[in-house]
């Protein structure tokens, strides 16, 4: 753990453009530097910025304090957060910084799409979202946002936020074997809270690992039911992030449904069935 209270050193920035708005970022060096390696800067889309943004972070009084023009970027943290708990924060501001400049709603989903389709897990059994998300994308599928849906309701479009995947160990024996040298590469984290998990960058799993943004097609709620064998069953109605019922977007036509988990490869399969039958549907 690396505790970060009372440091001096002048404030440092950098920039991100994500789903065309350009956040620029000032603080702490040893802040922006693990920053930019999880949102690998370096792999962000380029190109022309519709909308500015702004996120400071200052350490002053003993406390962290994370501020933007969006009222949900701003935060403070306690004195005694660590590198880790600092950048998440970080990270949550800038991705509501984002939002609030391009009008767009923020889910906690794992996204993954293939051929311009894309399907969002999200649900209470979050390991289990990351974990078929992975699963999927060795199959040919490619990520759009890891943790975080950057999502336009009126278009039905999804936004690619690329980021590491925040793995712990109860999770790793369930990733693909591709992503064995992912994980061995990968650096590990531990909160103040003793929270531990491995920072994963996908692109050393599968090349090209990343889609810049999607037609959301599908939306897969995973709550951790299990069987032998698993099932998909339409979702009775229930509210998304940022309370949109989720009937909201299935009469714009997104197929809907509730997954029972079986094995990770028959589930996978089931769900590439399902998607594909709700792309014929739609055609």
């Amino acid at each position: 753990m690396i505790a970060l209270a009372g440091i001096t050193e002048a404030p440092t920035a950098c920039t991100f453009r994500i789903a065309g708005v350009e956040v620029e970022l000032s603080g702490p060096t040893a802040v922006l530097t693990l920053v930019q390696r999880t949102l690998l800067e370096g792999a962000q889309p380029r190109g022309r910025a519709a909308f500015r943004g702004r996120v400071d972070l200052r350490f002053d009084k003993d406390l962290w304090l994370i501020s933007g023009t969006a009222a949900r970027a701003n935060k403070t943290l306690s004195q005694l957060s660590v590198l880790p708990e600092i950048c998440g924060a970080v990270i949550a501001a800038i991705v509501a910084e984002v939002a609030h400049h391009a009008g767009l709603n923020v889910w906690r989903a794992s996204v993954v799409e293939r051929d311009g389709d894309a399907l969002a897990l999200v649900g209470d059994d979050w390991e289990s979202c990351l974990v078929l998300a992975a699963h999927l994308h060795v199959r040919g599928w490619s990520y759009v946002g890891a943790d975080y849906a950057l999502v336009h309701l009126e278009q039905q479009r999804v936004f690619g936020l690329r980021k590491l995947l925040h793995a712990n160990s109860s999770m790793l024996q369930s990733l693909p074997l591709a992503y064995r040298r992912a994980v061995e590469a990968s650096p590990w984290y531990v909160t103040r809270r003793d929270i531990a998990f491995h920072a994963i960058d996908p692109g050393l799993a599968r090349r090209e690992p990343w889609s810049d943004g999607s037609r959301l097609r599908a939306i897969v709620r995973v709550d951790g039911d299990t069987a032998e064998h698993p099932a998909l069953e339409r979702a009775q109605p229930f509210e998304l992030p940022g309370a949109v019922p989720s009937h909201h977007l299935e009469r714009r036509g997104a197929a809907i449904a509730e997954l029972t988990l079986g094995g990770l490869v028959h589930t996978c399969d089931l769900l590439e069935a399902w998607f594909r039958g709700a792309r014929d549907s739609d055609a």
